[in-house]
C-alpha cells in the first residue's frame, strides 16, 4: 500500500505527459456570456457580434481575463449579420433593415429587411430577406442611399472585393456566383460555377480562390482567375457547412462540430490540427488567434511554428519599429531606442525615447517622435547623441506617423492635419523645413527619385518633390483606410486596415490606377519590395507575395508571430521585423545562409513539422518509461528497507537484550 501510494503522482505526472503530446490547440479565454451568435467580426482589440434578440454586443479583447462588454446595443428587431470598417459597425438586424453604429450610438438606418452584411470601403453589400443584394452608399453613415440591387437568389453571406461581390444562391444547384457591381445601378453576373452539394454555408475569397464550407462535399476551393469561368481545383473533405477564413496558407472551417485547421498552400489540402467543440459554426482568425462564435464564444491560440525563423531578441514590451544598416539594427521599444548588435547579437546601447518610426543611413539615425523629429550620430555605439531636432509647430504636440529619408531630404508624414513635410537635413544641427502639403493623418511615406508616395485614409496620394515646394500629381481611393506603401518605377503597393495588398499602376503618376488586390487578413503595418516580391507584416507576421501578375498576386510563404509585427527592414533575402523584441527571417534559400552569429537559433522547416511531432511523441515516451521505471525501483528499494526494519525490531524484541537499539543493525 506504501508502494501504491508512492507511485501514484507518478502516474498523474504520466498522464500530464500523454497530454502534452495530444494537445495542441490551446483555450485560451472563453465566455458564455454571449448567447445565440449569428454572425461575429473580429478586429484587432474588439469583436462585434450580431446576437439575436440582443442586438449588437461589442466586446474588448485587450481585457482577457473578463471578456469585459464595451457596448449591449438593441438595435431593434433580430441581428443576423455584422462588420465594422472604419470605426462605424453595420448590423443586419432582420425585419429592423441595416442598422448604423458609432460609438455605442445608432445612427442611421437603411429599412430594407436584411440577413447579412459586407461592407467594402463606403459600400455596404447587404442580403436582403427575398435573397437579393443590395449596394448601399454609406458614405454619411446617417442617411445611407440604394446605389443598385441584384435581383437573383442567393444565399449565406456575400463576400466583397473591390466591386465583385460573390455569393451562393439559393436555388437546387447552390452556385458560386460573381457579381460584378462596378455600375452598381446595373450590377451583372460575370460568371458562376455548381457546388455539387445539398447544403452550402460559409464563403471566403483570398487572391484566386474562393472558398465554401458545404455538408455533403466538405471544403470546395474554386479557381476565380478568370470570374466569368469559375471552377474547382481542389477540395477536402471531413469538415461542414460552417464559417472559413484564410490566412497565411491555412484555411481554418468551423462547424456545429468544432474547428479544423487545413492546409491550403498546396493543390493537395490536408488537415494540420483540429478542435472538438458543439455549437461554433462562425471563425474569425486575428493575430495568431481563432474566435469561435456561435453558443458562446471562444479564443484559440492556433499560432504555428513556420519556415524560415533564424533568431530573435527578447525585449520589455513590444517593439514598435527597427531599422538595419550593417552590424546594427535600431530597435524602438516601450520608452527605449536600442542598438543591437546583429554580429554579436547583443544591446550595446540604449536610450529613453518614446518613438514611432527609425530609418539608419551608415552612422545617422533619423527618429520621429511626439512631437519631434531628431537626428543622431554613433561614430560608436556608446556614443549615440542627438545633432539635431525640428517640431512642426511649437505650439502644438503632433506626432511624427511616417518618414522616409533620401539624401540630405527628410519626407515626414503627421498626424491629423499637420500634413506632408519635406526637411532639409544636410546640415542636422539646422534643420529647415523647404515645404509642406495638407494631407491628414499621413500612415505612411515612401520616396522614389522626384516621386513621394503617401497614405492615409483617402488613399494613396502622389506628390511630385522635384522643387521644394511639393505639389499633387495624382491619386487614387483605396477602399479601406490605406496604412503602408512602397514601389518602383511602374508600380506602388499599398496596403490597408482590412488586411488587403494593392497593386497599383503608377506608370502615368496623374492617373493611377489599382490593377489588383489580394486579401490576406489581419492588419498590415509595413510593406517593403524584396527583389521582384513584395514583402509585408502585421497581424498575421510576415507573408512573403508574388506579385509578378499583379491580377494573380498569392502569398509564396510566411512566419506568424505571437504578437502583431508593427515594423520592418528587409536586407537581402532577411527580414528584420519587430514584434516583442526583434526577429530574424529567412525569406528564401540562399546557399543555406546561416543564422546570425552568436545566436544559439536554428532554422526550423514547416515541412517538417511532422517529423518534429514524431521527434517529441518519442522523447515524452522515453521520459514516462524511465520515470515508471524509476518509480518501480524506488517502490522496490522503500519496501526493502522497511522490510529490514520491521525484520530488525523483531530481532530485537526476541533474541537480543533490550539495551541494543535498532540503529545498531541498520546499516
Amino acid at each position: 500500500l506504501q508502494f501504491l501510494y508512492f507511485i501514484e503522482p507518478i502516474m498523474a505526472l504520466l498522464s500530464l505527459l500523454c497530454v502534452a503530446a495530444t494537445a495542441e490547440l490551446l483555450v485560451v479565454r472563453k465566455t458564455e456570456a454571449i448567447d445565440h451568435i449569428s454572425d461575429v467580426r473580429v478586429t484587432r482589440d474588439t469583436a462585434y457580434f450580431a446576437a439575436g434578440v440582443s442586438g449588437l454586443v461589442i466586446l474588448d479583447l485587450r481585457k482577457f481575463s473578463e471578456m469585459e462588454k464595451i457596448y449591449e446595443i438593441e438595435t431593434g428587431k433580430d441581428a443576423r449579420g455584422v462588420d465594422e470598417v472604419w470605426g462605424t459597425v453595420f448590423v443586419a438586424d432582420g425585419k429592423g433593415g441595416l442598422v448604423l453604429v458609432k460609438q455605442g450610438t445608432v445612427v442611421g438606418r437603411y429599412p430594407e429587411p436584411c440577413t447579412a452584411v459586407h461592407v467594402f470601403g463606403d459600400t455596404a453589400y447587404i442580403r436582403s430577406t427575398k435573397g437579393e443584394i443590395l449596394a448601399i452608399d454609406a458614405t454619411d453613415a446617417t442617411t445611407p442611399k440604394l446605389l443598385g440591387t441584384y435581383t437573383g437568389g442567393s444565399t449565406g453571406k456575400p463576400f466583397v472585393i473591390r466591386a465583385i461581390v460573390y455569393i451562393l444562391s439559393n436555388d437546387n444547384e447552390k452556385k458560386l456566383q460573381i457579381i460584378d457591381f462596378s455600375n452598381p445601378s446595373e450590377p451583372v453576373l460575370r460568371g458562376s460555377v455548381n457546388t455539387g452539394a445539398t447544403t452550402v454555408g460559409g464563403l471566403y475569397v483570398s487572391g484566386t480562390s474562393a472558398y465554401v464550407t458545404t455538408s455533403s462535399e466538405g471544403l470546395l476551393i474554386f479557381d476565380v482567375s478568370d470570374p466569368s469561368s469559375p471552377s474547382l481545383k481542389a477540395n477536402f473533405t471531413g469538415s461542414g457547412a460552417g464559417g472559413v477564413i484564410v490566412s497565411g496558407g491555412n484555411a481554418y472551417v468551423s462547424d456545429m462540430d468544432g474547428l479544423k485547421i487545413v492546409d491550403v498552400s498546396t493543390t493537395t489540402p490536408k488537415l494540420l490540427d483540429s478542435y472538438s467543440n458543439e455549437g461554433t459554426p462562425h471563425v474569425q482568425v486575428v493575430r495568431g488567434a481563432a474566435y469561435l462564435a456561435g453558443v458562446g464564444f471562444k479564443m484559440l491560440d492556433v499560432r504555428d511554428a513556420n519556415p524560415g525563423y533564424l533568431g530573435k531578441f527578447d525585449q520589455p514590451g513590444d517593439a514598435k519599429a527597427l531599422s538595419v544598416s550593417g552590424d546594427y539594427a535600431y530597435i524602438l521599444g516601450r520608452g527605449l531606442m536600442q542598438l543591437f548588435n546583429i554580429k554579436k547579437w547583443r544591446v550595446d546601447k540604449a536610450i529613453k525615447i518614446e518613438a514611432t518610426a527609425v530609418q539608419v543611413e551608415g552612422i545617422t539615425s533619423y527618429v520621429a517622435s511626439c512631437p519631434f523629429f531628431h537626428v543622431y550620430t554613433a561614430p560608436r555605439p556608446w556614443k549615440l547623441k542627438v545633432l539635431g531636432s525640428y517640431r512642426a509647430d511649437p505650439t502644438q504636440s503632433h506626432c511624427v506617423l511616417s518618414m522616409h529619408v533620401v539624401g540630405t531630404t527628410a519626407y515626414l508624414g503627421f498626424d491629423h492635419s499637420e500634413g506632408f513635410h519635406m526637411l532639409n537635413v544636410t546640415d542636422p544641427e539646422d534643420i529647415t523645413r523647404l515645404g509642406k502639403y495638407d494631407l491628414s493623418h499621413v500612415n505612411g511615406i515612401f520616396v522614389l527619385e522626384d516621386t513621394a508616395y503617401a497614405v492615409n485614409a483617402e488613399g494613396l496620394t502622389l506628390l511630385n518633390v522635384a522643387q521644394s515646394t511639393p505639389t499633387l500629381i495624382g491619386s487614387v481611393k483605396i477602399p479601406a483606410d490605406a496604412r503602408a506603401v512602397t514601389a518602383n518605377a511602374t508600380r506602388a503597393y499599398v496596403t490597408d486596415v482590412k488586411g488587403s495588398l494593392h497593386a497599383v499602376d503608377v506608370s502615368t503618376p496623374s492617373k493611377p490606377t489599382i490593377l489588383g488586390s489580394l486579401v490576406l487578413g489581419g492588419t498590415i503595418e509595413s510593406v517593403k519590395m524584396a527583389g521582384d516580391k513584395v514583402v509585408v507584416s502585421g497581424s498575421e507576421g510576415v507573408q512573403l507575395i508574388d506579385v509578378q501578375n499583379p491580377l494573380k498576386m498569392q502569398r509564396l510563404d510566411g512566419y506568424t508571430s505571437s504578437v502583431s509585427v508593427r515594423g520592418m527592414t528587409v536586407v537581402g533575402n532577411l527580414a528584420y521585423t519587430a514584434d516583442v523584441g526583434m526577429s530574424v527571417i529567412q525569406l528564401w534559400d540562399e546557399n543555406a545562409s546561416p543564422a546570425p552569429d552568436g545566436s544559439d537559433s536554428q532554422i526550423e522547416s514547416g515541412s517538417g513539422d511532422d517529423d518534429d511531432s514524431k521527434v517529441l511523441t518519442i522523447v515524452l515516451v522515453v521520459v514516462a518509461v524511465a520515470v515508471v521505471l524509476g518509480a518501480a525501483v524506488a517502490g522496490v528499494v522503500f519496501w526493502h528497507k522497511n522490510q529490514v526494519v520491521r525484520d530488525t525490531r523483531v530481532m530485537r524484541s526476541s533474541n537480543y537484550p533490550s539495551s541494543r537499539r535498532a540503529s545498531d543493525f541498520s546499516a
